[in-house]
């Protein structure tokens, strides 16, 4: 009896897919800001990013999950602190983009100014 081959995405392609997600979920909300209607939503979803790119992370592979991972490391504890100096998150999440391209990913991760 023939069994087709189910081919598996690229190992790393969730991870890639996923990660621009959560980076463009960080910029909406740090572009957005709080005022008083959504300050409690506000600080939930910033609260929650550590945690959101850790589970990209466990569904990467290799030099994207290591880069992804370090990205987490380094993330301040205030949300504040990053907004002031996002300098070490633009250069790690620059780094998981280029593990993705080397793979063959084009993706783009999400910033603001």
């Amino acid at each position: 009896m023939y069994e087709p081959e189910i081919a598996e995405p690229p190992k790393n392609a969730l991870a890639c897919d996923r990660f621009v997600d959560v980076t463009d979920a960080l910029a909406t909300r740090i572009i957005e800001g709080s005022d008083d209607s959504n300050a409690e939503e506000f600080m939930a979803t910033l609260k929650g990013m550590r945690g959101r790119f850790g589970g990209v992370a466990l569904s990467g592979k290799g030099d994207v999950k290591e880069r992804i991972l370090t990205l987490v490391d380094n993330l301040p504890d205030s949300v504040h602190m990053l907004y002031l100096d996002a300098t070490q998150y633009f250069d790690d999440a620059g780094a998981v983009v280029r593990a993705c391209e080397a793979e063959g990913f084009d993706i783009t991760a999400v910033g603001w100014s």
